[in-house]
């Protein structure tokens, strides 16, 4: 009956956390799609200047800077060490989701991967913290890595890519795998 309860929620999880997945890359696309292909028409460019992404990356930079510098989580992990694959504590995911929305969204080249590994995660944690705070600390961490799987397979549109990809990041199988 337990196994039964855990896998329904788990689903549940996958599913909010897909919508989530969407929403980021939604919020992402028409952010880019504003800056960099309405906004030069609107202020009277006949065509985007060659100049036109540079101030766009200061201001990426200086918004990606603050939420490193003054919100919890440090805007996520390093992207120089590698795709983390642990799940984000909710209370990183303000500061995670301002530096991937700023960042991306203003033209700073990296993917969307670890800001969805991030969302997925912290979306279970917050979940099931929501609704049973007493949840052994194992069964916290099985239902964020469901959130990380679902966002990821979104993300990918395949959940085989995703487990690769989690595998990979994770290293479980060492240097062979």
């Amino acid at each position: 009956r337990r196994f039964l309860v855990l896998l329904v929620f788990v689903a549940i999880v996958g599913v909010i956390a897909s919508l989530a997945a969407w929403s980021f890359q939604q919020l992402i696309y028409q952010m880019q799609q504003g800056v960099f292909d309405d906004l030069p028409g609107t202020l009277g460019f006949d065509s985007v200047p060659v100049w036109w992404p540079l101030p766009w990356l200061l201001v990426a930079g200086v918004v990606v800077a603050f939420a490193i510098v003054r919100l919890p989580g440090t805007g996520g992990h390093v992207p120089a060490h590698g795709l983390d694959p642990s799940p984000t504590q909710p209370i990183e995911l303000p500061g995670l989701l301002l530096a991937a929305v700023a960042g991306i969204g203003l033209g700073i080249v990296l993917g969307p991967e670890a800001p969805l590994i991030g969302l997925g995660g912290a979306l279970g944690f917050l979940l099931i913290r929501s609704i049973r705070s007493d949840t052994p600390p194992e069964a916290q961490t099985l239902i964020a890595t469901s959130g990380v799987f679902a966002a990821l397979s979104f993300l990918f549109g395949s959940p085989v890519i995703a487990a690769v990809s989690l595998i990979e990041a994770s290293a479980i199988g060492g240097a062979q795998m």
